[in-house]
């Protein structure tokens, strides 16, 4: 297992609304898996369904690990949250590697739909990966996850680096 990998997912604005946020930070302890079944079954904040906004998402992780910033083993693109299982290979830190994705995405996505809403909360959520099982458990967790949320198979916006080794 590679070492000091983080699981992290962050989230498109508006994907909750502040009422659903306290009572799941009170209720849940915010456990990222917990968050995402909440994710996966809302409506809102689904600006990541056009296909053209997930594709910049995904080019943006793919550019950020060729600048050499993170090595990246396992992503997924969903219609209002994103994850990623990777490892920091810069100087750069968990939040500078998420303010940069956050950030060139953000401004791409508003050009292509003519908008000036924000596209990503501010908040997300990272997880340090313990061992080698837990590594596989999230890689499989998070190619797994558009499935579950009723994308399809065909889903294209995921990496399918893990699902193949079952």
């Amino acid at each position: 297992m590679p070492e000091l990998c983080q699981f992290i997912t962050f989230r498109t604005y508006g994907s909750f609304v502040v009422e659903e946020s306290e009572v799941l930070r009170a209720g849940m302890q915010g456990t990222s898996f917990e968050w995402d079944e909440v994710l996966d079954q809302s409506a809102r904040g689904q600006i990541l369904k056009h296909h053209g906004a997930a594709e910049i998402v995904a080019e943006t992780f793919a550019a950020g690990e060729k600048q050499g910033q993170y090595l990246l083993f396992s992503w997924a693109v969903m219609s209002n949250h994103v994850h990623l299982l990777l490892r920091p290979q810069s100087d750069l830190t968990v939040p500078q590697i998420v303010q940069g994705i956050k950030s060139v995405s953000s401004r791409k996505i508003k050009k292509l739909l003519g908008s000036k809403e924000p596209v990503w909360a501010v908040d997300y959520f990272d997880r340090y990966i313990r061992d080698e099982n837990h590594f596989l458990a999230t890689a499989l967790y998070i190619e797994r996850n558009p499935f579950r949320a009723g994308l399809g198979l065909g889903y294209p916006f995921v990496s399918r680096n893990y699902l193949d080794m079952e």
